[in-house]
């Protein structure tokens, strides 16, 4: 019986610490290369909602946490898509992994605790907005890089 319990406080203690290894991993991956003048413009260009957030967020009711929450998972997947469609010979396999397992736990966290504890809720709304807003970054660097990959090192003179 001893040893039950002793394995599964072993077991709880293992994931909690991992969790905290992985959100503080996110937090120095996203703070480490701001992006914000790319992801302002991939917002506009692709009509994304991560930078209303901040906005509407101090004053959300539980039903405009699910609209906003909401927002975010479309604006998450659809840079998702765009990508990997992106040039992506640079692009680290696993920053995207960790983001990734980030964004959707807090995810889950938000949608388990909407109802009852609006305060964390919106606290992992914030955190969600923030991983979207590096990858818009990350895709309005990787579109700006692309671009000038493929532009000709010299401009034709007219002639």
């Amino acid at each position: 019986m001893l040893e039950n319990v002793v394995v599964f406080g072993v077991m709880v203690g293992s994931c909690a610490l991992f969790a905290y290894w992985l959100r503080f991993v996110c937090l120095l991956i996203v703070t480490a290369k701001p992006a914000e003048r790319h992801a302002r413009k991939t917002a506009v260009e692709y009509g994304l909602r991560f930078g209303e957030i901040d906005k509407v967020l101090k004053r959300a009711t539980p039903r405009d946490l699910t609209r906003l929450h909401a927002a975010l998972n479309r604006d998450f997947l659809l840079l998702g898509r765009l990508l990997d469609r992106a040039e992506t010979r640079f692009a680290p396999v696993a920053e995207a992994i960790i983001l990734s397992v980030n964004y959707w736990t807090m995810s889950a966290w938000c949608w388990a605790t909407s109802l009852f504890a609006p305060r964390i809720a919106r606290w992992s709304l914030k955190e969600m907005a923030i991983v979207v807003e590096y990858l818009a970054g990350t895709l309005g660097e990787r579109t700006a890089r692309s671009c000038c990959l493929t532009a000709a090192p010299f401009p034709r003179l007219l002639q």
